[in-house]
């Protein structure tokens, strides 16, 4: 599992978070905002991945990606490729293509994947029920006829390119690749699709807004005020106008989370901060709140037990790391990251002025 992320690249080392060990090499792919965080853009790089048990994928197997292809000035496309052994590409009119060594068979998606947008593709081989392929979380048709196992050998396995290094490169932008040595359900498929899909939302503020003096919004798709008076869905992007203030008096000790009153800290949100590329920049000021700094963030994630429930993933601060880029702390265990402002994360938003 290579997620591209930032935290997940060391110089040319692109970490695999599966546990196997299959750490790639990347050859001059670029950093970019991606799907779920950051992406690679290729156009004729890849990533190498030396071969191990863990990728002789004799058997049932599936292979999963996040891509936004750019360019169809070609014929093949890889995604994934080990030679000899097992293939994923875009072929014959854009359509995701498998090519099964063992038995010599092409198998093709009944659609098309469409340039210069975001598709999650998968490839299902078994050993049983032949091919399937599932694009944005739907089957797309496949091969049942193609059961034969695939060879087994020491090739390495390619990201973005074929064999030679040469021909049949990706022209585009990937994210989130998985390979898996079983197959997916199409629950499972579908889960992996909605990590990503219709998380960048447009928003029409509701008739009334949050009451002022608690810490308010829920994560994900749907604000509920503490106080009760009702949800408001999230329906598209956001893109609301308006300037932040640089300075803020925020709740940040346990007894306020309950009692809604100020402690009277001064906590000062970056004066540069830019939320113009924020998957859900202005969500916060569109209910009279505002996003916390990473520091208040921090405080929320010590005291979390009392704020609701928090989803365990990433979640946004106001506080700028570079100019394209904000810090943010994961719930899982804490720990402050930075990544663009474009990827998208959860946001709980708080009061004070």
């Amino acid at each position: 599992h290579w997620t591209f992320d930032n935290k997940d690249i060391y110089n040319t080392t692109v970490l695999d978070k599966s546990g196997n060990g299959n750490n790639g090499t990347n050859n001059g792919a670029t950093k970019t905002i991606g799907k779920l965080g950051q992406a690679l853009s290729f156009n004729k790089n890849y990533v190498v991945i030396q071969d191990s048990n863990s990728l002789d994928l004799v058997n049932d197997f599936t292979i999963s990606s996040w891509i936004k292809p750019t360019s169809y000035s070609g014929t093949t496309y890889r995604i994934l490729h080990k030679h000899q052994a097992y293939t994923f590409f875009i072929y014959s009119g854009a359509k995701l293509t498998g090519y099964n060594y063992g038995n010599g068979t092409y198998s093709y998606s009944n659609s098309s994947v469409p340039m210069d947008v975001w598709s999650h593709v998968t490839y299902i081989q078994s050993s049983t029920n032949g091919v399937s392929f599932y694009i944005n979380g739907q089957l797309d048709g496949g091969n049942t006829a193609s059961t034969r196992n695939a060879p087994q050998n020491n090739n390495p396995v390619y990201i973005g390119i074929d064999e030679d290094l040469v021909n049949y490169s990706f022209l585009g932008l990937m994210d989130d690749v998985r390979v898996y040595n079983r197959v997916l359900s199409a629950e499972e498929i579908k889960r992996l699709y909605n990590q990503g899909a219709g998380m960048k939302i447009t928003y029409t503020p509701p008739a009334s807004t949050c009451d002022n003096e608690v810490w308010y919004c829920d994560q994900d798709d749907v604000i509920a005020n503490t106080l009760g008076d009702g949800d408001y869905v999230l329906v598209g992007r956001i893109d609301l106008a308006g300037s932040w203030k640089t300075s803020n008096t925020a709740c940040d000790t346990p007894q306020c989370g309950l009692d809604g009153a100020q402690d009277g800290d001064n906590l000062v949100s970056s004066n540069a901060v830019d939320f113009t590329d924020y998957s859900a920049r202005n969500i916060c000021k569109a209910i009279g709140g505002r996003l916390p700094t990473v520091t208040e963030l921090s405080s929320m994630y010590t005291n979390r037990a009392l704020f609701g429930t928090f989803q365990s993933n990433g979640y946004w601060s106001s506080t700028e790391y570079n100019t394209s880029g904000a810090k943010y702390v994961h719930f899982s265990n804490g720990d402050i990251y930075s990544n663009f402002k474009d990827t998208i994360y959860y946001v709980r938003c708080v009061k004070g002025n």
